[in-house]
């Protein structure tokens, strides 16, 4: 009954965003040669996604700013996103001019192209605050409904998207060892997670306990998700087939080698990638 009472109806169009070539933050890095390399989550990448004929969709990433703005960027702080963006490349200002985005700047040049686009939420604080602009931005650019899904590691963000807007198709991120991943990123933070929480055992296998329980079919459904995103490590056949039998797309990061992909694309994933050249 509890189950029956808070299930959400699942989106429809889901199977547009199958076994596809999604570049992993716009691409990065889209060449072997790193002078010809782009910025993630920079409107240089988004551009190249464009004009490729290798490249179905890209992912970003967002979250937001001091002043509730959503930002187009992975991480918290700004080191990574500004190594990136380097100013030696001979005689080119590529990198020169490219900045960190917002979301309506990405969805306004999207609109004009053909790509699917896959918006990770990343906002940790502000969750209704975050699923209330994003519906905002579906009911203003409606295109977004077809050529889009939104994804997150919190089924939270997905419920509080979906209970405002039941059309928009979400997809749920899954890490295996949820705690290893959440380590290692509070690691580069200013405030890591104490010692005790990191080595202790009974506490790591019960939230990744939690997570995988997240990740079942039965809870996508609860929350109307299906689509799941999966790092390359924790796939198999046998999972691609469990969640094919439950209607649920399976998207799979990162999957950079050309025999990775080969055997993903042969089992029908979609494949999330940093390196869509091979």
């Amino acid at each position: 009954m509890v189950y029956n009472f808070y299930k959400l109806p699942s989106a429809q169009g889901h199977h547009v965003f199958e076994n596809l070539i999604i570049a992993h933050r716009g691409g990065q890095p889209l060449l072997r040669d790193d002078n010809n390399d782009f910025p993630e989550n920079s409107l240089a990448a988004f551009k190249w996604a464009s004009m490729s004929l290798l490249v179905d969709g890209i992912e970003l990433d967002t979250q937001l700013s001091k002043d509730y703005i959503p930002m187009v960027i992975h991480d918290t702080w700004l080191h990574q996103t500004f190594d990136n963006f380097k100013t030696d490349v001979g005689t080119s200002d590529l990198y020169k001019t490219e900045r960190i985005l917002t979301l309506e700047e990405v969805i306004q040049f999207l609109q004009k192209t053909k790509l699917k686009v896959v918006i990770e939420i990343k906002e940790v604080k502000h969750l209704k605050l975050m699923a209330s602009i994003i519906d905002k931005f579906y009911r203003q650019y409606p295109f977004l409904y077809e050529r889009s899904f939104c994804s997150s590691f919190l089924p939270i963000n997905l419920y509080y998207l979906r209970l405002l807007n039941p059309r928009i198709i979400t997809g749920l991120v899954y890490l295996e060892q949820t705690t290893d991943g959440l380590i290692r990123v509070t690691d580069d933070l200013e405030k890591p997670l104490p010692t005790f929480v990191k080595y202790n055992i009974f506490f790591k296998l019960v939230i990744d306990n939690i997570f995988r329980l997240f990740a079942t079919p039965l809870i996508l459904k609860l929350i109307g998700t299906n689509i799941i995103l999966i790092q390359k490590n924790g796939v198999s056949g046998n999972i691609i087939n469990k969640y094919r039998q439950n209607d649920i797309v399976v998207a799979v990061w990162c999957a950079n080698t050309k025999d990775e992909k080969l055997w993903f694309k042969s089992q029908g994933a979609t494949i999330i990638t940093d390196i869509p050249l091979d």
